[in-house]
């Protein structure tokens, strides 16, 4: 097999690619979590307390259950429908 060719490769994932910005692909949990903070006081003081309902209980769901490397539960378990 000495005339064997090399075979094609490519980059597994967009997260492996040569970048400037090596945070591009990164999202901070705390940054995150006081942003669904921020969106719960928004839609209260817009009178969309339904909505806001919502967002509470994903707030919740990361905040307090789930865990980096862990999968997401499912949306229904997520939003207690």
């Amino acid at each position: 097999m000495a005339f064997q060719r090399a075979g094609k490769s490519h980059m597994a994932s967009a997260g492996a690619l040569d970048r400037k910005d090596n945070q591009a692909y990164t999202l901070d949990p705390k940054k995150f979590l006081t942003f669904l903070g921020s969106c719960i006081e928004q839609l209260e003081a817009a009178g969309e307390e339904d909505s806001a309902f919502y967002f509470e209980q994903l707030q919740t769901y990361l905040a307090d259950d789930w865990k980096p490397g862990k999968s997401f539960d499912e949306p229904h378990r997520v939003l207690g429908l």
